[in-house]
């Protein structure tokens, strides 16, 4: 048989990870491998043009499916693994790399003999890399296909956990409960948890930022109804000898009312309509405003180790942005209520004799 080419030395680094043992036929309806595993292409050793990997080929199809006509069929070489696209940069592994997973099982009571210690090990090969936007995933997650952990006697049929992709992530906790109802409470060990479960710190978190930027929307949207209610009380103050001619030739108070609380509202429409469409295109080009600001200060604002975010998840709720647009609508109305009102009530008699 021919000899394989001779691979790139990668530094021997250790890290902790945790693998994951998937079936992508399966897997990939729940998680979306095909937007998470990073093109490989240009990654590939130049010194090794003939590189052939050894993937199962349903493996293969459902995550290498960019490479059409390549020969990623299982030889004897070693399995492939894909690692988290953070982890790989603290291994410097780069696609084609051998990497040994170590796995250690502790036997069973109290004290615990270092020579007792089941340890087992497999090389794998370095076929790709993923990034789901998560730092602590994407530093410390690796998939290997589920047939490959036969070394761990994890093979088969055996199962440690089952995913459920809900088409909205709000109706977990009620499916977690019919779960629960229709199974009972005791599983026997087995737990059923939602991703704001797994996910609870960070969930009350967001719940608590959420609140904060309500009320400092609130004030944002009181303040801006003041100005809208000062700008048309310095109206009245300036045009009170206008008002009153308007009165006096028959104007009712009811009709003041009326246009004042037009032009309050139409200040207020046309700084929805400018916020509305500059708010929404900084949503949508959030995470590429920031990189610009890291670049022109040079700092960075959220670093991923902390904030475990690759950028910033950002979407748009129409619902939200609709309810926001009228209440604040409303709000001008309101404060636009008490100058109109006090235009209304001018004595036209005092207004035309004092001004």
């Amino acid at each position: 048989t021919r000899e394989p080419k001779p691979w790139r030395v990668a530094p021997k680094r250790q890290e902790m990870v945790q693998v994951f043992g998937v079936y992508p036929e399966q897997v990939s309806r729940v998680i979306p491998f095909r937007e998470m595993i990073e093109d490989v292409r240009d990654r590939q050793d130049p010194g090794v043009p003939d590189m052939k990997l050894r993937m199962p080929e349903r493996f293969r199809e459902e995550i290498f499916w960019w490479f059409p006509g390549d020969e990623m069929t299982q030889d004897d070489r070693e399995p492939g693994i894909v690692l988290g696209s953070k982890l790989a940069e603290k291994l410097s592994a780069e696609v084609g790399d051998v990497v040994t997973l170590y796995s250690a099982k502790l036997p069973e009571g109290d004290d615990i003999d270092p020579n007792d210690v089941d340890i087992k090990n497999e090389r794998f090969r370095v076929t790709g890399c993923f990034q789901s936007g998560r730092y602590e995933y994407d530093s410390a997650v690796a998939f290997v296909h589920g047939s490959d952990l036969e070394f761990l006697g994890r093979a088969g049929a055996n199962c440690d956990e089952v995913r459920v992709r809900l088409s909205d992530p709000a109706l977990a906790a009620g499916v977690k409960e019919e779960i629960l109802e229709k199974w009972g409470r005791d599983l026997g060990g087995i737990s059923v948890m939602t991703w704001e479960d797994r996910m609870a710190n960070l969930a009350a978190a967001l719940k608590f930022e959420k609140l904060a930027m309500l009320v400092v929307l609130s004030c944002i949207i009181a303040v801006a109804g003041a100005c809208i209610g000062g700008i048309l009380y310095m109206v009245v103050l300036e045009k009170t000898r206008d008002i009153g001619i308007v009165l006096s030739m028959g104007a009712t108070s009811s009709g003041v009312v009326g246009v004042f609380l037009a032009y309050g509202g139409m200040l207020g429409l046309l700084g929805i309509l400018l916020g509305v469409l500059l708010g929404t295109q900084v949503v949508d080009h959030l995470n590429e405003i920031i990189r610009w600001i890291e670049r022109i200060f040079d700092l960075r604002l959220f670093p991923p180790e902390v904030y475990q975010f690759q950028g910033l998840p950002t979407w748009l709720s129409v619902p939200d942005t609709v309810r926001l647009a009228v209440y604040t609508f409303a709000w001008c109305l309101v404060a636009s209520m008490l100058p109109a009102i006090r235009a209304a009530r001018l004595d036209p008699l005092r207004s035309l004799v004092y001004e």
